[in-house]
């Protein structure tokens, strides 16, 4: 609990799916939670205590300057420290190829560019305004002030046609870690990022993304299912706990390597 116990800590995306599922743990450790998304429940000041742990929950948009410097001062100011930073926003996008050869249509250029900025940007912008309070934070015993930790996907390598702009964005995740566990390191931040593979979250539960759920399995060495929001949850507190892990991308996948079909149809045309 030495861990845990009266840390700080700033989930983005946190009121549904892997934010949500890591907020819960990190408050039942005795953590002080800030869950910052656009959806979030309709209390002042966030109200779920869990023990001596609070989460506070505000709204804010994490590509926007103005909002990410706020909730960071409102930090600073009524907590004096941030020991974890927890990037899960994002969004999917829908199923959409580059170039649709039946109906000669192309790729939306706003959907790419949305994707990106807020996966990749967002990220980015997050990280940028906390870490310089994280590095005020008096150093433990191994000199660490703090912990970053990002979402990838196993999308960045194992990417299917029609979600070219979501993994690039993971991809990208994934390339900032090595150069910012490198640059953080000194001040004693360690940054790392999860790849998980199909996890059954409101993103990929429904209509559109059932193919990814329904063909996980079947490529899964063990456990042969998808995977659960807490079981991405108990990473962070694993990575969290554990001073020796960073620079990397860990995957969490039960040893899924590719999708035996995809999103794409029987015709030829992508879902």
């Amino acid at each position: 609990m030495a861990h845990f116990k009266d840390k700080v800590a700033l989930v983005t995306g946190g009121s549904s799916g892997l934010g949500k599922a890591t907020v819960e743990r990190l408050a039942s450790k005795g953590v002080i939670i800030y869950v910052v998304d656009l959806q979030i429940p309709s209390q002042e000041d966030g109200g779920d205590i869990y023990g001596d742990a609070s989460i506070k929950y505000r709204k804010v948009d994490v590509t926007r300057e103005d909002d990410v410097a706020n909730v960071i001062s409102e930090i600073r100011y009524k907590q004096g420290r941030l020991d974890f930073l927890i990037n899960c926003a994002g969004i999917l996008g829908h199923v959409q190829p580059v170039y649709d050869f039946h109906t000669d249509q192309m790729h939306s250029t706003q959907m790419f560019e949305d994707i990106m900025r807020i996966n990749v940007y967002g990220t980015f912008n997050v990280i940028r305004h906390a870490v310089g309070l994280m590095s005020t934070n008096p150093p433990d015993e191994d000199g660490q002030r703090g912990v970053i930790v990002n979402v990838s996907s196993v999308a960045r390598s194992d990417g299917q046609v029609g979600l070219l702009a979501y993994s690039a964005s993971k991809g990208a995740i994934s390339s900032m870690t090595v150069p910012l566990a490198r640059e953080f390191g000194p001040v004693g931040i360690r940054v790392l990022a999860i790849a998980p593979a199909a996890i059954c979250t409101p993103m990929l539960d429904n209509e559109e993304y059932k193919w990814a759920l329904a063909g996980h399995p079947s490529s899964a060495v063990f456990p042969k299912r998808v995977g659960r929001p807490e079981e991405f949850a108990h990473m962070v507190e694993f990575i969290i706990e554990n001073h020796l892990v960073n620079a990397t991308t860990m995957r969490l996948d039960g040893g899924f390597r590719n999708f035996p079909g995809s999103a794409r149809s029987d015709d030829g045309t992508v879902q």
